[in-house]
């Protein structure tokens, strides 16, 4: 049953770059939502990827950030799948200044997971965490979320599934970004991740990583153009083959 949580499952976790007060984009801010604490600029992602060339492993997401003068204020959305089965999600998010160091934030979400031949398993998922700044380059931050289903046979509605996710980051200079993540979730292995981002020049950087979910090395390259900033990742897997993933990001009123 745990593999009916819908989630959006990225070559690499976008919180991943969502701890540090200095490096902010809209879907990593949207999905570690206390990051939004720290957001001073509106801004739109996207995101699509395939793992592995197949269907069923096609994720797209969409997050826009609003600056508040507490913070921010989050919607977003993703679609996995397609083809066997397929998971959605929509919701908000809100973080919350409290000070200069310190950000909290919650999300609600309503989601749904459905089987070809089955009919939707519809679901409430619910977080919070907090973004604390332990110098202005870098974070430690969580977030604890619980689903729960909506509807059904009596005993999936008694069911919860919960993930809780702890991470740290720096931008160990004015041009590097190093990121670490643990996550455990209801019924499943626990997932490590880790992140390397080099910026090149002003418009140009490079960035790798890894995923234990996936089990594949991720690279990647992103180009800013203008208030655009797009981005090209690619991962191989020794089975299972390659996979890639295309980002943009949108800052309004630099």
């Amino acid at each position: 049953m745990a593999q009916a949580v819908p989630t959006a499952n990225t070559l690499l976790p976008l919180s991943l770059r969502a701890y540090t007060k200095s490096k902010q984009h809209a879907g990593p801010a949207f999905a570690l939502a206390a990051a939004g604490a720290f957001q001073t600029i509106q801004q739109l992602g996207i995101q699509a990827e395939n793992r592995f060339m197949l269907k069923d492993m096609s994720n797209l997401g969409m997050a826009l950030l609003l600056p508040k003068r507490y913070g921010s204020l989050g919607f977003g959305g993703h679609f996995s799948g397609g083809g066997i089965f397929s998971s959605f999600s929509t919701g908000t998010s809100m973080g919350i200044r409290l000070d200069q160091p310190l950000g909290i934030g919650i999300c609600m979400k309503l989601t749904g997971f459905k089987w070809a031949t089955q009919p939707v398993q519809w679901g409430i998922q619910a977080g919070a965490g907090m973004l604390y700044c332990i110098t202005p380059a870098t974070a430690l931050g969580f977030q604890l979320e619980e689903w729960l289903p909506v509807g059904g046979a009596k005993e999936n509605r008694r069911t919860t599934y919960r993930e809780i996710i702890t991470g740290i980051g720096t931008a160990a200079s004015s041009k590097i970004y190093l990121g670490a993540e643990i996550r455990k979730r209801t019924g499943e292995a626990t997932e490590i991740g880790g992140l390397l981002e080099w910026q090149l020049d002003q418009t140009i950087g490079i960035r790798t990583g890894i995923n234990t979910a996936n089990n594949i090395m991720v690279v990647g390259i992103t180009k800013q153009m203008g208030d655009n900033v797009w981005g090209l990742d690619i991962g191989n897997h020794p089975q299972l083959g390659f996979s890639i993933g295309l980002t943009m990001n949108h800052a309004s009123g630099k």
